[in-house]
């Protein structure tokens, strides 16, 4: 590794980066700040022939050229192609700005080499559905822990990628929550009548996570017709009863409450808890 000042002209992208949306009002603001401050913080870049691929700091690539700085400070790095991946994925992974589906596609590539498979989202369920791991799947999960992230929500964001290419274009103008909410339902068929539901209604993502709660506790059929309560077993009127009170409770986040009352409520929550485990024994 070393750090040496190189020609911006001999600096190219990384084609393989995961952001494909680079915001310009984003771009400009930082190319103020370098033209006020300087560069603090130089751009990561591996050699590769005559020219030098981006590893992290593509923003600050752009802010430089859009100064027409004739050249950039590089931390010159020798990795290879999956260590590249991984710290263009670590760098932007965890911003918010950054769109999940890009998000979603650089894992998938990312979790491809890690699983040494081009069925890595097959690999990735199997662990999500298992109590135990073996030896490799346990050196898959400690590389998906160094991104920050755990199995399930790897799991989701590659599970997207796995539905339907209707559904993804429709999922593309919604929110990406809506795709992991699907991934719930484990029947395709009825997957599809969910989501063909919840963009007809135009549904908000509660309304949404409600119909696909109702179908997997059986509240409405897979036909998403409603279950007469005498038709089912008397523990889908306690899941009411549950909805009900989760629903009523979000409007008291912020609430106030004086130590007499705290200890009131606080028994009446211990004695709902020693009922519900009641139930559960």
């Amino acid at each position: 590794m070393r750090i040496e000042n190189i020609i911006v002209k001999k600096i190219v992208p990384n084609p393989e980066q995961i952001r494909r949306k680079f915001k310009k009002e984003t771009i400009e603001a930082l190319a103020d700040s370098i033209e006020e401050n300087g560069l603090l913080n130089p751009i990561t870049v591996v050699e590769d022939g005559n020219h030098y691929t981006i590893v992290s700091g593509e923003r600050r690539y752009r802010a430089c050229k859009l100064l027409e700085m004739e050249t950039i400070p590089c931390i010159v790095k020798n990795v290879s192609g999956q260590q590249m991946l991984i710290e263009n994925l670590i760098e932007n992974i965890h911003r918010e700005d950054l769109d999940p589906w890009d998000k979603a596609e650089g894992l998938e590539k990312l979790m491809k080499l890690i699983c040494k498979s081009d069925e890595a989202f097959k690999m990735i369920e199997e662990m999500e559905m298992a109590d135990t791991l073996t030896p490799n799947q346990e050196k898959i999960k400690a590389e998906i822990k160094k991104l920050g992230m755990n199995i399930h929500e790897v799991y989701s964001y590659l599970g997207v990628l796995e539905l339907p290419e209707d559904i993804q274009r429709d999922l593309r103008s919604m929110r990406f929550t809506y795709g992991t909410q699907l991934l719930r339902i484990k029947d395709k068929n009825t997957r599809r009548k969910v989501f063909k539901r919840i963009k007809g209604k135009k549904m908000n993502i509660l309304g949404a996570r409600k119909i696909i709660d109702d179908v997997i506790v059986g509240r409405i059929s897979k036909d998403l017709y409603p279950v007469k309560y005498e038709e089912t077993e008397p523990v889908f009127m306690i899941i009411n009863l549950c909805d009900s009170l989760i629903n009523k409770l979000d409007n008291f986040d912020n609430l106030k409450i004086s130590d007499d009352n705290k200890d009131l409520l606080k028994k009446r929550l211990e004695e709902v808890m020693k009922k519900c485990k009641k139930i559960l024994e």
